[in-house]
C-alpha cells in the first residue's frame, strides 16, 4: 500500500506529481492512498513513492482531464484524490474514456466539478471609471 500525503486539501501539484509517478511505476489505484493535512492516516502504508519509471514510460493525457483534475481538487469529498487517480489509471489505456457519457468513473469529477463552478467566487477588476 503506498500513502501519498498532500500539502494542502486543494494541493493539484502535489497530487498531479504523485500520480504520475505512481502510474509510471503501474501502482493500481486500489494500492493507493491519498491523505491531506487534517485525515486520518494509513499506519501501515508506505509513505514514499515508487522511484522514478524510465523515460519510456511516458503518456499522455487530454487537456482536458486536467482541467478537470484540477478544478475537482477544490471539492471537499474526501475520495475525490482517489477517484481522480483511478479515471488518470483507466485514461491510460482508454484515452477516449472522457468521452464516455455512461462511464461509471466520470460522473463524479463532472458533477464535483459543476458544483466548485457554483460555489467558487472569482474576483474579477471592476470596469468602472475612475473620478
Amino acid at each position: 500500500m503506498h500513502q501519498v500525503r498532500l500539502a494542502a486539501p486543494d494541493d493539484f501539484d502535489g497530487w498531479r506529481n504523485a500520480a504520475r509517478a505512481l502510474v509510471r511505476a503501474d501502482v493500481v489505484p486500489d494500492a493507493v492512498t491519498w491523505v491531506v493535512p487534517g485525515e486520518s492516516e494509513d499506519l501501515f502504508a508506505e509513505t514514499v513513492l515508487p522511484p522514478a519509471a524510465a523515460p519510456d514510460a511516458s503518456f499522455t493525457v487530454p487537456r482536458r482531464f486536467r482541467d478537470l483534475a484540477a478544478d475537482v481538487v477544490c471539492h471537499r469529498d474526501p475520495e475525490r484524490f482517489a477517484l481522480l487517480y483511478r479515471l488518470l489509471w483507466r485514461l491510460r489505456a482508454v484515452p477516449q474514456m472522457l468521452d464516455f457519457a455512461a462511464d461509471p468513473t466520470s460522473p463524479p469529477p463532472r458533477r464535483w466539478r459543476r458544483r466548485c463552478a457554483r460555489t467558487c467566487t472569482r474576483c474579477t477588476p471592476s470596469s468602472g471609471s475612475g473620478a
